[in-house]
């Protein structure tokens, strides 16, 4: 059973309200001039959060909410700030295995299910698999085995959509800050079926302005799936004598997958409904033909030779149906495609792809010490307009079985070098221009044209990949080390390279450019104590890449891979550039480095220029493993050094008054010195004053409002949300016991094992995102919910 917490996340300030401006509104209600919250903003700039009477919300539903009605409350931070919306997260997962041998056949059947309640509330998974497998000898030259597996999953997640109400952008960015949470859960539907928002058009209007009540999103914006899925294999050995062998089998993946998508009638976006049933399956068939000669009783310490030729064929097919509504829902809570305001719309796509393929392998072996091996393969992909053959050679050479001087703590080492070829295809259906079906126009058919341009030319993509490395093992291989070289070139990429839309068209699929990454990587293992009842046992690797973007296509010099609107920040694939470099507008500076101010006191911006590369300076982690008696402790520690990554959520928190970093300064208090209407003191910001202005040079004295200084997140200065992406984790933590039984026919081993996974990060340079979450997205980071850590506690039980 595993329990899960929410980690890293944005922290929200509780000292000052809702509000564009920290002024309070009142109405005249029931003859009484009342004040009221700026409920029609989604802002965080509003009064300090001091106990003062005010009319919430929920005070104004005299049908539902009596005993709220026109109730005033204190404005102060909540009892149930946005942590409690997270609930924990518990797994369970119970599975059954039965192993049986029975006159040369072996046999096995495991069942398991895992049910997963997620930290969001009403995000659920039900997992069930079923697997068996068998092997058997049905003569002394005929050997079959084979197995299938079965499982079904559903899902049932709240929606996550590509639009400005994503759950995460409401929590973190768009919500006042003083909303009790409990309020929100409690009331976030009437018994009409009707929403309620806090983000109200005013406080006589129940309309939500723009965001939704995000206990709504969870339980009537929804997004779930059902998969069916088949995979396995069957295959067989036929020995016509001791060398000479035919391997044949099939592998089989079938899945079936239906989602449903639901958006109610009531909600900001447009109520909506849509579901698709797509199926999958891929097939490969293989044969191989082995010969491993035997060179007699002369040389068979001298010489070994293993040798296969092969031929597969892989294939692919994927097709999908289904359909949405337009125009919103008819009727409210009735999901189907037929409950649509205008014509619904219907898909369907059906794709296939096939690679045909021979190979071989013959691996030389001279005294168990040098090792040569040669492989050649040639596929036939239907979705690239040629062939491709790749072949690659690795040799290794065991020097301490031809050096037997060396000192007796020297127990093993090896040198190997490779050399190696990779091909890869493309998409289906991009070698040439097809139609597209569009929607009848007034019952006429109607036909368009892709926006991308295929490409009758398209090449398979080359990887081709030098290596070396080293393998050491001293005091009886309790010391080991190993060091790895590599140097990869990839070629011909296939991409989607924009074009002149005037053309027609948006983009054309081509092979262009050339990527190279070299590097390195260590790996050291130890055992420092090793005695009859305890062991320590060390584990390190380290790793270091460097890549380069050596050329794109002719004319163009560099590629938009990933980018952030609200922060206009965008990452490019350069010419003669490392990948995954991030540019945005900065600041500007003084040849003193001194961020540069007008005379309003707010920074200058640069032009677009390089704010930082996604891709660390190396990476490394450190496991160390005790054993004591039957007990086992183990814990893993893991290293990101260097890299930068964009934070969407810090930009957006930041522009709302949000994130605990906007009150940072200390003070939002009104300036009794400055000029009527200024608002907020806010923030004095570090800098000094460009040049032509009337205090060039000068550091600044000129205060600028919490608002005004808001502003500059948005679209302006993105190098205010790039951050160091160097971590450090605990990766994980177990500790184990193995219970002594005494031999019985009925238990034959019991063991408790209590785990931990991401129990603490250290080094962040922002506490609010966990850089890997922005690795996911080429390092530009969008809101998103809490990275989490989780303990687990597991029983085994062997009969």
């Amino acid at each position: 059973m595993t329990f899960e917490r929410p980690d890293i996340a944005p922290k929200l300030q509780n000292e000052y309200g809702g509000g564009f401006a920290p002024t309070w509104k009142t109405a005249e209600i029931d003859g009484v001039d009342q004040k009221v919250a700026r409920y029609d903003e989604d802002e965080n700039y509003g009064p300090k959060l001091d106990g003062t009477m005010y009319l919430p919300w929920y005070a104004f539903d005299q049908k539902y909410l009596p005993q709220h009605y026109h109730k005033l409350v204190p404005w102060e931070k909540p009892k149930n700030d946005v942590t409690t919306f997270f609930q924990t997260g518990i797994t369970t997962n119970n599975s059954i295995s039965i192993t049986r041998s029975l006159s040369g056949t072996n046999l096995r059947f495991s069942l398991a299910n895992s049910e997963t309640t997620g930290i969001v509330p009403t995000t659920e998974m039900d997992k069930t698999n079923m697997s068996f497998s068998f092997t058997s000898d049905l003569s002394s030259k005929l050997k079959v085995e084979g197995g299938l597996n079965y499982s079904i999953t559903t899902r049932f997640n709240p929606q996550y959509s590509y639009t400005q109400n994503t759950l995460a952008r409401i929590l973190y960015g768009n919500t006042q800050v003083q909303l009790d949470y409990k309020k929100l859960k409690e009331y976030y539907m009437d018994p009409d079926g009707k929403p309620r928002t806090w983000n109200r058009g005013a406080w006589d209007n129940a309309s939500p302005r723009f965001t939704d009540n995000p206990y709504w999103i969870i339980n009537k914006q929804t997004n779930n799936d059902k998969t069916h899925r088949f995979f396995g294999n069957i295959g067989f050995t036929y020995n016509f004598t001791n060398q000479l062998y035919l391997i044949g089998k099939i592998y089989g993946d079938v899945y079936s997958l239906m989602t449903e998508e639901r958006i109610a009638v009531g909600s900001m976006e447009e109520s909506k409904y849509s579901k698709y049933n797509s199926y999958n399956s891929g097939f490969n068939y293989e044969a191989r033909l082995h010969y491993n000669p035997d060179f007699g009783e002369t040389l068979k310490d001298i010489l070994t030779l293993n040798t296969f030729i092969g031929t597969a064929r892989a294939e692919n097919r994927y097709e999908v149906a289904g359909g949405f509504t337009n125009g919103g829902l008819v009727v409210p809570n009735f999901y189907s495609v037929t409950n649509s305001r205008q014509k619904s719309t219907a898909y369907s796509k059906s794709t296939w792809k096939r690679t045909n393929s021979v190979y071989g392998m013959a691996s030389l072996g001279y005294k168990s010490t040098a090792f040569l091996e040669l492989t050649g393969r040639n596929d036939w992909f239907s979705t690239v307009s040629k062939p491709i053959f790749y072949p690659s050679a690795t040799f290794s050479y065991v020097f301490t079985n031809s050096f037997k001087n060396l000192p007796s703590w020297f127990t093993y080492g090896k040198v190997r070098a490779g050399w190696a070829q990779v091909g890869n295809d493309a998409d289906p259906y991009v070698l040439k221009n097809y139609p597209v079906v569009n929607q009848p126009l007034h019952g006429v058919p109607n036909y368009g044209i892709n926006d991308e341009i295929n490409n009758p030319d398209l090449l398979p993509e080359l990887k081709e990949t030098w290596e070396a490395g080293l393998d050491l093992q001293f005091f009886d291989s309790r010391l080991t080390l190993g060091l790895s070289l590599y140097d990869a070139l990839s070629k011909d990429l296939i991409i989607s390279m924009p074009v002149d839309p005037a053309n027609g068209h948006t983009s054309k699929k081509v092979n262009t450019g050339e990527m190279s990454n070299k590097g390195f990587e260590i790996t050291l293992s130890a055992t420092p104590i090793q005695t009859e009842k305890f062991g320590w046992y060390i584990d390190w690797n380290f790793s270091r890449n460097v890549n380069k973007l050596i050329k794109l296509a002719p004319g163009i010099s560099r590629y938009k891979v990933s980018w952030d609107a609200f922060g206009n920040v965008n990452l490019y694939a350069m010419e003669g550039r490392p990948f995954g470099e991030i540019y945005g507008q900065g600041y500007k500076y003084d040849d003193k480095g001194n961020r540069l101010v007008d005379q309003e006191g707010t920074y200058l911006r640069s032009e677009e220029k390089l704010l930082g590369n996604i891709n660390p300076d190396f990476t490394t982690g450190l496991t160390n493993t005790f054993t004591y008696g039957n007990f086992s402790l183990s814990f893993t520690f893991d290293h990101q050094h260097g890299g930068k990554y964009f934070s969407g959520a810090y930009m957006l928190g930041m522009n709302a008054g949000s994130l605990r970093e906007s009150v940072s300064n200390g003070s939002r208090e009104p300036d009794p010195n400055g000029p009527e209407g200024l608002g907020q003191r806010g923030v004095l910001l570090p800098g000094v004053f460009a040049p032509g202005t009337p205090k060039a040079g000068l550091p600044n004295d000129k205060w600028i409002s919490a608002k005004k200084y808001g502003t500059s997140f948005y679209q302006q200065i993105a190098e205010q949300g790039v951050f160091d992406a160097s971590y450090i984790k605990l990766r994980s933590l177990s500790l184990s016991y193995s219970v002594p039984l005494p031999e019985t026919k009925h238990i034959k081993g019991l063991n408790f094992t209590l785990s931990g996974y991401n129990l603490w990060t250290g080094g962040l340079d922002w506490d609010g995102m966990d850089p890997e979450t922005a690795a996911y997205n080429y390092g530009i980071g969008d809101s998103s919910l809490p990275t989490t850590k989780s303990y687990t506690l597991s029983v085994g039980i062997q009969l």
